[in-house]
């Protein structure tokens, strides 16, 4: 089998790696076996995260549409709603008059029926047909008041609700965003995590005082350094450029192991120079502070993507690139304390972190106090506080 040639478990495993962010852990196999290249893999993986990213960018471009729909129908459910509100206080106000007009009607005829009791030449048909006309009247007005007060607790309900959708929209729209912040992470962090295989040679002037083993040495040393910074420094461009980053790969620092070393040559060249040509297999050691750093996410965001990266690890059924995240508030009763979710650190009460949904052990800790623990079941916006008791007083 040639050592571009897929072999059905080996595909089969690299798929997987692609489809759950299992890459960076995944060990490089050697083209001698007959497995796939990093290279492959990486090909692999790459355009699965890619194919991702395009969806959540789909996704996000449609959330904020949404939004903007959202928001253009509540500006116009506020200024229906401010225009019916006008009008219920018009109705109200013909209301309260037709009211005093009856009021004063009724006192009238009142007045007129006393004295038709004294003089029988006084006649109320006309005037109790008066009074009648304007008690229709008074009804008619307020229930055209309850029909217009439905309409305006109508408007009021519907802005509301747009008010609900808008708000779940911005929540899905953030949601969104950390999502595609913690793939471009992970991209990062495939694109840091390379192998190679080069060969480097250099030449270095050999002092008088240096013994030969030592001027061999001081060559091949010379090789190895140039080799690990090319390497470094096209490791880091090549993420930068991913990324469309303006960082400048100096300013970044990326571990380099050493994984092989062979002398391809070593010979003198005139009477104080020696050169050494090496064949050097290295491999990159990115530290999660500076694949956060490349896609500018603050430490808390750091601590809390690489507290689910190693979630999906443990339970792949949970690494869904659709998955829901919420956020999870933490309170106490002190201060200057440390909030721990499932043992990573986030700092003092109170914190907010965006985390996916699942279950999660939270502690707060503080010296002189018992350490408060808590289960935390998140599967939406979540406020949990745990009270700290003095350590003397429980053991009392």
């Amino acid at each position: 089998m040639s050592p571009r040639t897929l072999s059905t478990p080996a595909l089969t495993l690299a798929l997987c790696a692609a489809l759950i962010g299992f890459v960076p852990y995944a060990q490089v196999w050697a083209e001698d076996d007959g497995a796939p290249s990093s290279g492959a893999v990486a090909a692999l993986t790459e355009g699965a995260d890619g194919d991702m990213l395009q969806e959540i960018d789909a996704q996000i471009a449609n959330a904020r549409q949404q939004i903007t729909d959202a928001a253009r129908e509540h500006e116009q459910l506020t200024l229906a709603l401010d225009r019916k509100t006008v009008e219920l206080s018009n109705q109200q106000a013909r209301i309260k008059d037709l009211s005093h007009t009856l009021t004063q009607t009724r006192r009238e005829l009142e007045a007129r029926f006393q004295n038709s009791l004294k003089d029988r030449g006084v006649h109320l048909d006309q005037d109790l047909r008066t009074y009648w006309q304007q008690v229709a009247a008074l009804d008619n007005e307020r229930a055209n008041e309850a029909a217009m007060l439905a309409d305006h607790q109508g408007l009021s309900a519907q802005l509301a609700l747009g008010k609900q959708k808008a708000d779940a929209l911005n929540t899905r729209l953030d949601e969104l965003q950390i999502h595609r912040k913690h793939m471009q992470l992970r991209a990062a962090l495939r694109t840091l995590e390379r192998q190679a295989t080069v060969e480097q040679g250099a030449t270095v002037e050999c002092a008088e005082t240096l013994t030969l083993r030592r001027c061999m040495q001081s060559s091949a040393d010379a090789a190895l350094a140039e080799s690990t910074d090319h390497f470094r420094r096209e490791t880091l461009k090549a993420v930068l450029a991913e990324l469309g980053s303006n960082l400048d790969p100096d300013s970044l620092d990326l571990d380099v192991e050493v994984v092989g070393q062979d002398v391809i040559d070593q010979h003198f060249e005139g009477s104080a120079s020696h050169h050494s040509r090496l064949r050097l297999t290295l491999r990159s050691r990115p530290d999660r502070a500076l694949a956060c750093r490349l896609v500018d996410v603050d430490a808390r965001g750091c601590t809390a993507f690489f507290a689910y990266r190693e979630r999906t690890v443990l339970e792949p059924d949970q690494a869904d690139a659709g998955a829901r995240w919420a956020p999870l508030t933490i309170r106490s009763n002190v201060f200057n304390d440390e909030v721990l979710i499932d043992g990573n650190v986030y700092g003092p009460t109170p914190v907010t972190v965006n985390l996916p949904t699942g279950r999660y052990q939270v502690a707060v800790r503080k010296g002189g106090f018992q350490t408060a623990t808590s289960e935390v079941a998140l599967n939406r916006g979540q406020t949990v506080r745990l009270e700290l008791e003095p350590e003397q007083t429980a053991a009392q």
